[in-house]
């Protein structure tokens, strides 16, 4: 009973612990632009106010693929139960830099030379999965990236 109450008391003292410090920590986040730069393709946020021709508006989503089967690190033997979960496929892959990539090849596919009014937003595709007939449903939230923006051809003025 003492080792009981010992344990309780125990508890009850690490668990009013106060937090007193925070270690300092900074984190970056970016886009590096400068390979585009140096191919003379320009990523804006802004609108682009000199001389140009709009060739498209471009709306752009990238999900990973996702695959719904047996886990095997949860498989019971003992009583015939086994755990489905959805395993996503190259999800690490989908990332901001690798998305421009796609839409700097989209836009010189339409012949042009910058992308302006860049978005880009982490969206959530929700997936219903029905199992055939059963009274069992399973959804998945599929996380995304989503680029809008305007591919455009800038006339360079002549000197």
């Amino acid at each position: 009973m003492k080792k009981l109450f010992f344990i309780i008391g125990l508890f009850l003292l690490t668990s009013c612990a106060t937090l007193t410090k925070i270690a300092p920590e900074e984190t970056y986040y970016g886009i590096d632009f400068r390979r585009f730069a140096e191919k003379e393709f320009l990523f804006s946020t802004e609108n682009y106010n000199d001389s140009h021709l709009l060739l498209g508006i471009v709306t752009m989503e990238i999900y990973p693929g996702a695959t719904y089967k047996i886990d095997s690190d949860k498989i019971y033997y003992g009583n015939n139960t086994a755990t489905h979960k959805w395993f996503y496929e190259n999800a690490n892959t989908i990332t901001a830099d690798s998305a421009l990539n796609k839409i700097y090849n989209k836009s010189i596919e339409f012949n042009g030379n910058a992308f302006v009014n860049l978005k880009i937003e982490s969206i959530i595709k929700i997936v219903n999965r029905n199992d055939k007939g059963k009274s069992i449903s399973n959804t998945a939230n599929v996380s995304g990236i989503k680029i809008t923006g305007n591919i455009i051809k800038r006339y360079v003025k002549s000197k």
